[in-house]
């Protein structure tokens, strides 16, 4: 799992986006230690649209724990940045995942991830995140995903 070359991504990233950036090499990683590195205690991730039914996480460690479980379905995972927008405190970047679960559903993800960052203590930290997800894909990952567990049984 990586995150790939991208022209995109600037020689001299600035500090909020190279935070971006570390959360979103950790996540296709599976770092879980590097992705904790980046978030506040009282981080929160938002994935939308609401229709996804997707509930909001709430606090740095319930997250993780989350995420520990997610990242345990997948046998690779690149990710690939297709553009960068950034204004003080906020990066934006659109994103595309191309991966594979261990039970062979394929996971190919655009989103529009937009992170919030502030200064905790002496050093910048992501407080949150809200990422606007491929809602058709995301429907139709979730299925494919019920079909091959059940075909396991």
């Amino acid at each position: 799992m990586v995150l790939a070359e991208s022209s995109e991504i600037p020689s001299s990233p600035s500090p909020q986006l190279r935070l971006a950036l570390k959360w979103m090499e950790s996540m296709t990683d599976g770092n879980i230690e590097g992705l904790a590195s980046t978030l506040s205690d009282d981080y929160v991730h938002q994935i939308y649209p609401a229709s996804t039914g997707i509930e909001i996480q709430r606090g740095k460690e319930a997250y993780l724990t989350n995420v520990r479980q997610v990242m345990s379905m997948f046998t690779e995972n690149v990710a690939t940045v297709l553009e960068i927008i950034e204004s003080p405190g906020i990066v934006i970047l659109h994103e595309r995942s191309d991966g594979k679960t261990k039970l062979g559903v394929d996971y190919k993800n655009e989103a529009m991830m937009t992170y919030y960052v502030e200064e905790v203590g002496n050093e910048l930290k992501i407080v949150k995140v809200k990422a606007f997800v491929d809602s058709k894909f995301t429907a139709g990952f979730a299925a494919e995903m019920r079909k091959a567990v059940e075909a396991l049984k």
